[in-house]
């Protein structure tokens, strides 16, 4: 159980407007929690953006960014290979500049609203040596809520995801560390401006024990479009008035890419409980908000049901399973934009 609670403990919320980081990729983990058994998080983001990126990768001031958001999941195992993630982001967050998209969202105040739930479900093929557990997500707005914002919380759209994920305990190489990495491919429903827009997203971790109850991991996040607009090229001037389809929904089709980095760390306080902590910051991007910084903090709490078959196990495997919360490894709300 150690294991399965350091695992989890790094902070996804994935919009796509400047959305929240955290919680669309808390379905993706290549460990599963045992039947019966689960996971409940709560995570804090704080992320500023102080330059917007351009389709050539440049950077611009365009103005401040502020977003901050809530991140509640629940992870749970309904047998011992499949395991159903739910997630239901709030954020608010404030734009200052001289150049807003939509008042009064962005008249330097912040505009607060629930974002998207986030149903995962992943299943887990192979344990040894190499976990490999594909899984499928779908991203539903929670409702109508403003996308056309700098400070706007999510892209107010539907997503199809499908991934895979994979992980493993580095022993007898390294011990007391372990990896993941997940990819997956994203689809709209919607086709707005001519384009449906089309994602890729790899992530991978890195973690190490200090000690039986202390973790540190380095974390890579990143997003790639396979479709989409370039900026400043694909909106003239002319086009970047709100009478024009492409420019309202620039947040949604424009080619956003991003390369994200950072760490973390997470201690487990109890058996059930763990807290963490990361900070992640833009390496790279086009056409979206390049992070300054980035900071999640969380506790989670592990709990099992009458429905559990075994008693609490105490492998590090299992540990690298409790900690692979669905917290973890989570995105930025939203670095679109």
């Amino acid at each position: 159980m150690r294991a399965r609670k350091m695992l989890g403990a790094v902070v996804t919320l994935a919009g796509l407007a400047v959305p929240l980081v955290l919680a669309s990729r808390a379905s993706a983990q290549a460990w599963v929690p045992e039947k019966g058994t689960g996971d409940v998080s709560v995570s804090y983001q704080n992320l500023y953006t102080a330059e917007h990126t351009m389709g050539d990768g440049s950077r611009v001031n365009a103005g401040k960014v502020r977003l901050n958001g809530m991140i509640q999941a629940l992870d749970f195992g309904l047998t011992d290979r499949l395991a159903l993630t739910v997630s239901l982001p709030y954020g608010w967050g404030k734009y200052a500049g001289t150049t807003p998209h939509q008042l009064p969202i962005d008249d330097g105040s912040y505009h607060g609203t629930l974002q998207d739930w986030i149903l995962g479900l992943r299943y887990n093929v192979r344990t040894r040596p190499l976990r490999v557990t594909p899984f499928f997500r779908m991203v539903i707005p929670s409702h109508g809520y403003e996308h056309f914002a700098h400070s706007a919380v999510g892209g107010q759209l539907h997503e199809a995801q499908f991934g895979i994920a994979v992980g493993r305990q580095l022993s007898p190489y390294l011990l007391n560390a372990y990896f993941q990495a997940r990819y997956s491919f994203s689809v709209t429903t919607e086709r707005l401006a001519n384009v449906r827009p089309l994602r890729s997203r790899f992530d991978a971790e890195f973690a190490y024990y200090l000690t039986r109850r202390l973790a540190v991991r380095g974390v890579l996040l990143t997003l790639f479009s396979h479709n989409g607009y370039n900026f400043p090229q694909d909106y003239p001037v002319a086009l970047r008035v709100p009478s024009n389809d492409r420019w309202v929904h620039h947040d949604q089709v424009s080619q956003v890419n991003s390369v994200n980095v950072g760490g973390g760390i997470s201690f487990e306080l109890t058996p059930n409980w763990s807290a963490y902590s990361s900070v992640i910051r833009t390496a790279w991007g086009t056409n979206g908000h390049a992070i300054a910084s980035g900071l999640s903090i969380g506790m989670s709490w592990s709990f099992r049901t009458r429905l559990a078959d075994r008693p609490q196990p105490t492998t590090l495997d299992a540990q690298a399973s409790a900690h692979a919360k669905p917290a973890d490894l989570q995105t930025p709300l939203c670095t679109l934009h």
